[in-house]
């Protein structure tokens, strides 16, 4: 079992005890940890340039060069393990320097949506091109950016949003939209829509708290969705949709885009399971929809049917 981790940005500590105490393989780049929910990685530019590893800070992002020093490297081993990090619940740990006495420079996390991208690099001893994958790393609270010029270590905090933690906020019932030309857009169709958006959305939320659960809107590191809750296992991201009798199959197709869209933004960004609702106003009029949404993994859903989406399966 490792030690609780207890090395704070700026400390130094020799290699070879950094893995007795925490585990991880003791040579190369990328060392996952099988004592205890860390990957340590190590970072050396100077190293690292003669094998191709162009490891450099843009801005306050740190791109970091995977592992695979012949041939086009690939998503697996150590960079699968760092790809899949907060999804396996692991700590990046990054370090300066490969070998000897290393220093920690904090904890980092991929940068969502686009959390890696492909460049050309050399092979160790050879001038032949490769594909190599660079990660986007940030730093988790505090961390050690190495020495600047000067020579002086600078540290620089960032602040990591909480990701689905952001209590709910009702919709508001009495919105009126801008005005506008009566001749090109209805404004009363407008403002209808908005209300029975506004209402269908908190309705849904009632049932959500009724069910003994924690209804929650967007927070800054969220995609936009309408409403989104946490059930064991899984967490339940929906999308609102207003209907008349006009409007439906443009409504539908706009809210099954949407709440696909939210889902996969919610995976990418390391939830390992997420349930998609599209909850609508009123039934809508062909049974089509309701197939095309089971077909698509969506749970399709009005006020009459919210009861549903919390009886035990």
């Amino acid at each position: 079992m490792a030690d609780k981790w207890d090395i704070s940005p700026g400390d130094q500590i020799r290699r070879v005890e950094l893995h007795d105490r925490f585990g991880g393989g003791r040579q190369g780049g990328i060392s996952p940890s099988r004592k205890g929910p860390n990957i340590l990685i190590f970072s050396d530019p100077a190293v690292g340039e003669q094998h191709g590893y162009a490891d450099r800070w843009v801005g306050d992002e740190y791109h970091y060069v995977g592992e695979g020093q012949t041939g086009d490297q690939t998503l697996d081993r150590g960079n699968g393990a760092i790809l899949r990090h907060e999804a396996e619940g692991r700590a990046l740990r990054l370090f300066w320097g490969v070998r000897g006495t290393v220093q920690y420079a904090g904890e980092f996390e991929l940068i969502q949506p686009d959390p890696w991208y492909t460049a050309r690099a050399k092979e160790t001893g050879s001038s032949h091109q490769r594909n190599v994958v660079t990660f986007r790393l940030r730093p988790v609270g505090v961390a050690v950016p190495g020495v600047t010029p000067g020579g002086a270590a600078r540290r620089i905090v960032h602040p990591r949003p909480a990701p689905l933690a952001t209590p709910y906020r009702p919709a508001d019932e009495a919105v009126a939209s801008a005005p506008r030309d009566p001749f090109e857009v209805d404004p009363e169709a407008v403002d209808r829509g908005l209300i029975g958006h506004a209402a269908t959305q908190n309705e849904l939320a009632t049932w959500v708290e009724a069910a003994g659960l924690e209804p929650l809107s967007p927070g800054p590191s969220d995609p936009d969705f309408d409403l989104a809750w946490r059930v064991p296992g899984a967490c339940v991201v929906a999308e609102v949709k207003s209907l008349t009798n006009t409007n439906q199959d443009g409504q539908l197709r706009l809210g099954l885009g949407q709440v696909l869209d939210y889902r996969y933004q919610l995976l990418s960004a390391g939830h390992s399971s997420v349930r998609a609702v599209l909850a609508v106003e009123m039934e809508p009029a062909s049974p089509r929809w309701l197939e095309i949404c089971v077909r698509s993994g969506v749970t399709l859903t009005w006020p009459d049917r919210f009861e549903d989406l919390f009886k035990d399966p």
